[in-house]
C-alpha cells in the first residue's frame, strides 16, 4: 500500500507479507494460503498510484490474490462436499460402504491435490510479482536519493536554476525564527540598560558595610571554599559541555544537541538574569537598577540548567522556533517559582534539587501532555533514528563525566557561609555512591550486562538528590544512603516505569533523554530529604554553627517551608508546562500545519556533510 507525504508517495508492503517477503525460504511462501483481502481503504489508495508500471504490478498482484482466494474457496467447497458424501454412505452395508468410501476418498485426494498444485502455482507467480515490485521500489528509492544528493551539491554550488528550486529548499533570510530571536535580543539589550555593576569599594574608602557588600556579591564570604568566579567556571563547564555532550546520544543529532544547548543556554542566561532581578525589585517593593555581579550571574545560569533539563525530554522533536519560545516561557515560569519559593517563602534549595531539576522535569511533563498528539505524529516517522551509535554514546558518557566532576560546585556555589564544605563533601559522597550503585543495579536488572544509558544517567543521580537544604545538615552516612537510593530508583524507572508509561500512553509519553525519571525522581528525593532533615535537625546549632545563620526560619518550622516549596514548585511546573505546551502546539499548527518536523536528525536544520545518512526530505521552513 502507499501513503502520500508532502506530495510524494511512500510505498509499503502489506503487513501480512512482510515477514515472508523478507524470508530466504521462498518455497514456504508458495505453500502457505493466501491471506484475506486488504481493507477497502487500501484498495482505493492503490488506485491513485501515478506510476504506470507500478500500477500494473499492483493490479496484477491484486488479481492474483483474488484468483488464489477463489481457488481456496473451491478447496473448502470440495471438503464440505466430501464430508456430506461420507455422511450419506453411513446408511449402506459394511462392504458396500467401505468400497464407496475408498472410491470417494481417492477422488477427493485427486481433486484436492489438483487444487493445491494450482494454488501453489499461482502463489509462486505472486511471489515473483512481489519480488519484482520490491526491486522496482528499491531502484526508485536509489534513483531518488542519487538525484537528491546531486541536487544538493548543485544547490551548494549555486548552479541550480531558480525555476528548479522547490519551496523550502532555500530558507527565507528573515523567517519566523530569526525575527522572533531578533525581537527577543533587542528587548534584552534594552532591559540591560537598567543594570549596573556593584560599585567598587576598598578599605581606603572607609565604609565597612560597602566593602563587605562588594566582597560578598563578587568574591564570597570569608568562610567559603572558593570565590564566585571559580564556581561560575565550574558550573559553565557543567552546563555547556556536560549537558551538551550528554544530549549527543542520538546518532544523527549531534549538531543540534550541542548547538541548541549553546543557543538556549545563552538566551536563558540573559533573560533569567533580568527576570530574577525584576522579581527581587518586586520583593523589595522598589524599582532599582539590577546589580551586575557574580551572585546574580550564578542565579542566572542556574535558570539555564532548568531549561536544559526540559530540553532533554523534547530532544529531537521540536523545531528551533518552538525551542526558542519554550525557553522564553519556561524562564518566566522558573523566575516566578523562584520569587514565590525562595524570595517570599525563603525556602532553602542551594543546589536546585526542587527548583531546578524537579521543576524542569515536571515542566517537560506538562509540555508532553499538551503536545502528545503532535509528538505521536513525530514519533511515527523514522523511529530508527531514535537510537544511538557507539560513537554518540561515547560522547554522551564524556558529558556525564564532566557533570560528575563539577557537580559539587553546582550544589555549593550559593550555599550559606560556613556550610559550603559540608555541601561539597556530602555531594561527593552521594554522587560517588550513585556511580557505584549505577553499575551494580544496571548489571543486576539488565541480566548480567551493563546498559550505557543507565551509566550515563544514574551515575549523576546522587548529585541531583543532594541539591537541597539537607546537604547542609545531614551526616555523611545519610548522603551515601541518598546516593544509593537515587541511582537505584533511576535505573528501576528506566527498566520498568518508562516502558510501562510508553505502553499505557500509546506512545504519547515523550521523554527522549529520560530526564523525567532522572531529574524528576531525584529532585523529588532531594525535596523529601530536605523536609525530613530540616525537621529533625538540632534546634540551636548545626555542627557548631547557629541555625539562624543558615536558614531563614527556625528549626523545625523550616521543614514546613521546605514542604511548601516542594508542592508549589510541582504545581507551577506542571501548570506552566501545560500552558506552554498549548502555546507550542498552536505555534506548530500555524507554522507547519498538519506536517511533522523530521525528528532526531540534523539534516532538517543544519548543512550536513555529503556522507551524512539522510532520511526522507521533509524539510521544515521554521
Amino acid at each position: 500500500y502507499q501513503r502520500r507525504v508532502r506530495g510524494e508517495f511512500l510505498f509499503c508492503l502489506p503487513r501480512q507479507m512482510v515477514s515472508l517477503f523478507r524470508s530466504p525460504h521462498e518455497q514456504r511462501f508458495a505453500e502457505l494460503p493466501e491471506p484475506p483481502a486488504p481493507p477497502e481503504a487500501l484498495r482505493k489508495i492503490n488506485d491513485d498510484i501515478d506510476d504506470f508500471y507500478l500500477n500494473g504490478l499492483e493490479n496484477y498482484i491484486s488479481k492474483l490474490g483474488e484468483h488464489i482466494r477463489g481457488i481456496q474457496n473451491e478447496e473448502g467447497v470440495r471438503m464440505q462436499r466430501f464430508t456430506k458424501q461420507l455422511e450419506k454412505l453411513k446408511t449402506k452395508s459394511s462392504k458396500r460402504r467401505e468400497d464407496a468410501e475408498e472410491d470417494a476418498r481417492q477422488e477427493f485426494q485427486q481433486a484436492i491435490s489438483s487444487i493445491r498444485r494450482k494454488r501453489k502455482h499461482y502463489r509462486q507467480m505472486e511471489r515473483d510479482a512481489l519480488n519484482e515490485r520490491r526491486k522496482y521500489l528499491e531502484s526508485m528509492d536509489y534513483q531518488k536519493n542519487e538525484q537528491e544528493m546531486l541536487r544538493q551539491k548543485l544547490l551548494k554550488l549555486g548552479a541550480l536554476p531558480e525555476s528548479e528550486i522547490k519551496d523550502g529548499s532555500v530558507r527565507s533570510l528573515f523567517g519566523p525564527f530569526a525575527l522572533i530571536f531578533f525581537i527577543f535580543q533587542v528587548g534584552l539589550v534594552l532591559a540591560f540598560l537598567s543594570t549596573e555593576f556593584t560599585p567598587y569599594t576598598d578599605a581606603s574608602m572607609g565604609n565597612v558595610d560597602e566593602i563587605s557588600h562588594y566582597k560578598l556579591q563578587n568574591i564570597g564570604g570569608p568562610l567559603r571554599l572558593d570565590n564566585y568566579y571559580k564556581f561560575f567556571v565550574h558550573i559553565s563547564l557543567m552546563v555547556f559541555f556536560g549537558y551538551g555532550f550528554l544530549a549527543m546520544w542520538l546518532r544523527k543529532y549531534a549538531y543540534s544537541a550541542i548547538a541548541f544547548t549553546f543557543m538556549i543556554t545563552v538566551f536563558a542566561f540573559e533573560f533569567n538574569y533580568f527576570m530574577i532581578g525584576m522579581w527581587v525589585n518586586v520583593q523589595k517593593s522598589v524599582w532599582d537598577q539590577i546589580p551586575l555581579n557574580f551572585t546574580t550571574l550564578l542565579q542566572a545560569i542556574y535558570g539555564s540548567a532548568a531549561i536544559l533539563v526540559t530540553f532533554g525530554a523534547v530532544l529531537g522533536k521540536i523545531t528551533p522556533l518552538e525551542l526558542l519560545i519554550m525557553t522564553f516561557l519556561e524562564v518566566i515560569a522558573y523566575s516566578v517559582n523562584y520569587w514565590v519559593t525562595i524570595l517570599i517563602l525563603e525556602g532553602s534549595d542551594p543546589g536546585g534539587g526542587m527548583t531546578i531539576h524537579m521543576f524542569g522535569a515536571l515542566f517537560s511533563l506538562g509540555i508532553t501532555v499538551a503536545m502528545s498528539e503532535a509528538f505521536v505524529n513525530t514519533k511515527s516517522l523514522h523511529t530508527e533514528d531514535l537510537s544511538s551509535s557507539y560513537r554518540s554514546d561515547l560522547f554522551s558518557l564524556i558529558g556525564t563525566i564532566l557533570i560528575f566532576v563539577n557537580y559539587p560546585s553546582f550544589n555549593a556555589a550559593l550555599a550559606p557561609d560556613g556550610t559550603q564544605h559540608r555541601v561539597v563533601i556530602n555531594t561527593i559522597l552521594s554522587i560517588v555512591t550513585s556511580c557505584f550503585f549505577a553499575f551494580l543495579v544496571s548489571r543486576t536488572l539488565r541480566r548480567k550486562y551493563f546498559s550505557i544509558r543507565d551509566i550515563q544517567s544514574a551515575t549523576i543521580a546522587g548529585g541531583i538528590a543532594m541539591g537541597s537544604a539537607h546537604s547542609i545538615v545531614i551526616i555523611p552516612g545519610a548522603s551515601i544512603l541518598i546516593g544509593a537510593v537515587a541511582a537505584t530508583v533511576t535505573i528501576i524507572g528506566f527498566v520498568w516505569f518508562t516502558p510501562f508509561l510508553q505502553r499505557k500512553s500509546d506512545g504519547r509519553f515523550s521523554d527522549t533523554r529520560g530526564i523525567i525519571i532522572l531529574h524528576g525522581l531525584s529532585g523529588m528525593i532531594a525535596g523529601i530529604a530536605s523536609i525530613v532533615a530540616t525537621g529533625t535537625a538540632d534546634h540551636s546549632f548545626i555542627y557548631g554553627q547557629a541555625q539562624s545563620s543558615i536558614f531563614a526560619h527556625p528549626i523545625p518550622e523550616q521543614a514546613g517551608y521546605q514542604a511548601t516549596t516542594f508542592f508549589i514548585t510541582m504545581g507551577i511546573a506542571v501548570g506552566s508546562g501545560l500552558i506552554s505546551g498549548v502555546v507550542l502546539w498552536g505555534v506548530r499548527k500555524m507554522t507547519l500545519g498538519s506536517e511533522a518536523p523530521l525528528p532526531y536528525t540534523d539534516e532538517a536544520q543544519f548543512v550536513v556533510p555529503s556522507n551524512f545518512e539522510r532520511s526522507i526530505k521533509l524539510h521544515s521552513t521554521y
